[in-house]
């Protein structure tokens, strides 16, 4: 298992470098950088200051499928450093004597065994100060954590557009707001 995973950072960080070499230098979000350097660097600071006009020659939706498959590309990044780092990290278990990996592996019991109740607690009480902020019906400080009271309206929306189709008026008093989720997609829709 351990041979598996260092295989397989190995083979992931063999990748990554021979993408760096490739396309992404004079791209608006750089290159990926390899690990323990810094994140942004200058080179990625002045490519990320690329003119608005040469963004806009781009064909919009060619330019999101470009950004996702780089944040695809910093996602996959992120879980090969986790891999690498937990490789390391189990190498250097393997170093713990016998007897110190037990009393580690009982810590860690009886802080899981605390966590789990406290989290417990703190889940009893979270809907305790939900029910009793209702009753209050205003928001609630205690100088630490303030509980926020918030009334949601939802209205029936084919319904409501049905009413707007024979009173075209109403319609200024609509708003729509779009917002994105993403999320991993399937692959035999994915287009490059």
């Amino acid at each position: 298992m351990l041979e598996m995973d260092r295989r397989q950072a190995e083979e992931y960080e063999s990748r990554q470098q021979a993408h760096e070499r490739e396309i992404y230098s004079d791209e608006p979000y750089g290159q990926i950088v390899p690990s323990r350097k810094p994140i942004v660097t200058q080179q990625e600071d002045r490519t990320m200051a690329t003119p608005r006009m040469q963004m806009r020659q781009e064909d919009p939706e060619e330019r999101a499928k470009r950004l996702l498959d780089r944040l695809a590309e910093l996602r996959d990044d992120l879980a090969a450093r986790n891999t690498r780092y937990d490789v390391e990290i189990e190498a250097l278990e393997d170093e713990i004597p016998d007897e110190i990996r037990t009393k580690i592996e009982a810590t860690k019991k009886t802080r899981d065994e605390d966590m789990a109740q406290i989290n417990e607690l703190i889940a009893g009480v979270d809907a305790d100060v939900r029910d009793a902020v209702i009753s209050v019906g205003e928001t609630v400080n205690n100088g630490t954590l303030q509980a926020v009271y918030q009334v949601r309206t939802t209205w029936d929306t084919k319904k409501l557009e049905g009413y707007a189709a024979a009173h075209p008026e109403v319609e200024k008093f609509r708003t729509q707001k779009a917002s994105v989720t993403i999320r991993a997609g399937n692959a035999k829709q994915r287009d490059v």
